[in-house]
């Protein structure tokens, strides 16, 4: 049975950038959203699954969706919808889990749903336990656990493997527990955290479920301010005996603005040594509310962190920064700036794909003044390389420039606004066929052979950046 939300835009988009001109640095997708809360990056297989829910309380409407492309930035499938009207109630649709080409979540009623390019399939009429799904790739499956109010002392979970009709239960060797505080699934192993008194014990699990290892972290093991302690956020394995651990504090500074102070450490569980590896402290000579609190390990050698800033002056809080650092697990600092993805537009990052060392995906969004009477987020997939990528906003004038498109709907021609050079362009229909395609002339896209209609618009620089919109054909 299929179940697609009012107002749908839709899209199966069947390109790969690399056929498309040069191979692509950057793509920007126009998201007709307002906020793009809720995000989760799945990578694995090379390929990626960015996924959003937007719970747009007193209004009308939340919105989901997700966005499905591989490494090199070609996109397979995209969906985002507007229509679920209470604001009180989880997402309607959440999408975690992807198997080769199709894209997996669940529905309002918790059920396992696949993506088609007709919209949600649903698969089984199972339910999972609770409406926040978590992927397992190495286990190919999507679960969500379950606890005990009988016995307290087991942990199960919900299991569907994907690309299956049911749902199973699995019990899971995790000792007695309180509400897990994190559940995360890798390729090589599955691992769930548990607040206990005082700090967080982690249990890491093989694809197969079976016990790793676990362990307790105090949360005053390594760093004492004054101010309220968050204590430790989250534990994640890196190789061989190593874990990388990672806290936070809420420093007692004069402000009206919450600010997290963040840092991280090296645990070795064979000799139990640790090492405080990346402090991040609010600076209160620049006025930087800095918010770096993710902080992940590349399987690379390499240590990721990566957050979004306010910068203030003045006394006035201008537009949003990213803060993106990086160095190796000795410490050694490769990278550490504070960018935005267009200069002088509020950015935000949500997510960094390691592609090799010194080479990532950053994901996130950029505020859009040109298609709508107040701005709007539009998502953002810029490849950088550390050798030769200088932080955008600063010197690169024409770097993800906006775009936009006007008269919407259309008649005859599609105009283009952009300081960019512009080389050229594709318009794609709802299966992911093209219908026109060609080089950029004068800034205009001649449509006047197209029936009326929605379209997806790409366009593409000369410089290997893409723009991604939905546009309207009427007559």
């Amino acid at each position: 049975m299929k179940s697609v939300t009012a107002s749908v835009i839709l899209f199966n988009l069947l390109f790969v950038g690399l056929a498309f001109g040069q191979p692509l640095q950057t793509v920007r997708i126009d998201n007709d959203t307002k906020e793009l809360d809720g995000q989760s990056c799945l990578h694995h297989s090379g390929k990626i699954l960015l996924n959003w829910n937007y719970p747009r309380l007193n209004r009308l409407a939340d919105g989901f969706g997700f966005v499905f492309l591989d490494t090199s930035l070609g996109i397979y499938s995209q969906y985002s919808s507007f229509g679920y009207s209470d604001p009180n109630l989880p997402p309607p649709y959440a999408f975690e889990a992807f198997q080769g080409g199709d894209v997996y979540g669940r529905n309002p009623s918790n059920q396992i749903v696949k993506y088609d390019n007709q919209g949600p399939i649903r698969m089984t009429t199972d339910t999972l336990a609770h409406p926040f799904p978590v992927a397992f790739p190495g286990n190919n499956s999507l679960l969500t656990l379950k606890y005990s109010s009988v016995n307290p002392q087991k942990m199960a979970c919900s299991l569907y493997k994907l690309g299956s009709n049911t749902i199973t239960t699995r019990q899971l060797p995790v000792p007695d527990h309180t509400f897990p505080s994190w559940a995360k699934g890798s390729e090589d192993f599955f691992r769930v955290q548990l607040e206990k008194k005082n700090g967080v014990t982690a249990v890491f699990m093989d694809t197969n479920f079976a016990l790793i290892d676990s362990f307790y972290v105090a949360d005053s093991l390594h760093y004492s301010t004054p101010g309220m302690d968050l204590g430790v956020v989250e534990i994640d394995k890196m190789d061989n005996n190593l874990y990388l651990v990672k806290g936070g504090y809420l420093p007692l500074y004069p402000s009206s603005v919450t600010i997290v102070n963040t840092y991280s450490y090296i645990l070795d569980r064979k000799t139990g040594d640790t090492s405080l590896f990346m402090v991040n402290k609010f600076d209160s000579i620049q006025r930087l509310n800095d918010y770096l609190v993710q902080i992940k390990y590349s399987n690379f050698g390499e240590i990721i962190g990566y957050g979004n800033a306010k910068m203030k002056s003045g006394g006035r809080q201008s537009s949003d920064w990213i803060h993106f650092k990086v160095a190796d697990t000795a410490g050694q600092e490769l990278i550490d700036t504070l960018f935005q993805f267009v200069p002088g537009r509020s950015s935000e990052i949500f997510d960094v794909v390691p592609l090799d060392k010194g080479r990532y995906i950053l994901i996130g969004s950029v505020i859009d003044y040109g298609d709508s009477p107040s701005p709007e987020k539009d998502l953002i997939f810029q490849k950088i390389d550390l050798q030769t990528w200088k932080p955008v906003g600063l010197e690169e004038a024409f770097a993800l420039a906006p775009l936009s498109v006007f008269p919407i709907p259309a008649q005859n021609i599609l105009r283009l606004k952009t300081p960019a050079p512009l080389a050229r362009y594709r318009l794609l229909g709802r299966e992911g066929q093209i219908l026109a395609s060609g080089e950029v002339k004068g800034k205009q896209i001649p449509v006047a052979a197209l029936p009326p209609g929605t379209y997806l618009l790409e366009v593409q620089s000369g410089q290997g950046d893409s723009w991604i919109k939905k546009v309207q054909i009427a007559r």
